[in-house]
């Protein structure tokens, strides 16, 4: 029965991934309502979870079963994988980070959530682990993969290289435009170099875990 379920879901992939080819316009839609599903759902889903489990485990739980939905859906189009562009990838991200905190010195934060009945360091670690594997991956495929090829067939690329960084630098207060930025850059990287989500995680995760550190082990109000 498992494997009668098994070759049904993937003949069914197939067919769609085939339609989808025939009907680009079709396919294109149907990227964009499942951004935006695959975006509030796990949203509202975390926040269900969170008073439970807390914010931490709630994102990654949710996260971690959302990023391979999001990858049956898609199929990656892009240069193939090199374990040698790695240290280079990570330096992409760690850079401007390190600049950004140049400049952004001063002040202080508290940590998010009530940490008063959990093991800090278990705390800082995995959230750390959330910015910078789980959160880069989810976001690069999500933003950067379903979204932006979706946009690209009625907006052509330059539109949707701005049309995603800047909802993505509305997504994050505070910092809208530095992500915004980075975000132009990370969706060139996408269209131009053909770099795949696991690529531009690297870069996104070296650069979030760069600030997160920095923020959660020297300013934060412990």
């Amino acid at each position: 029965m498992t494997n009668a379920l098994v070759h049904k879901t993937g003949a069914a992939i197939q067919w769609a991934r085939d339609y989808g080819q025939a009907h680009p316009k079709m396919q294109s839609i149907f990227w964009i309502i499942s951004t935006a599903i695959l975006t509030i759902v796990p949203n509202e889903i975390v926040k269900f979870m969170w008073k439970f489990t807390g914010k931490n485990i709630a994102e990654f739980a949710v996260t971690a079963i959302t990023i391979p939905i999001l990858f049956v859906l898609q199929k990656e189009q892009c240069r193939k994988f090199m374990g040698r562009r790695i240290p280079m990838l990570a330096l992409a991200g760690i850079l401007p980070a390190a600049l950004w905190l140049c400049f952004n010195r001063e002040g202080r934060i508290n940590v998010n959530g009530d940490t008063s009945a959990v093991n800090l360091l278990m705390y800082y670690c995995l959230h750390l682990m959330n910015i910078s594997l789980i959160i880069p991956l989810y976001e690069e495929k999500i933003v950067r993969g379903l979204f932006l090829r979706g946009l690209e067939k009625f907006t052509g690329s330059l539109g949707a290289i701005i049309i995603t960084s800047f909802l993505f630098g509305v997504a994050h207060r505070g910092n809208e435009w530095l992500t915004f930025v980075y975000g132009v850059v990370l969706a060139w990287a996408a269209t131009c170099m053909r770099m795949g989500a696991f690529e531009r995680s690297i870069i996104h995760g070296a650069y979030n875990f760069t600030i997160g550190f920095y923020v959660l082990f020297y300013m934060a109000d412990i």
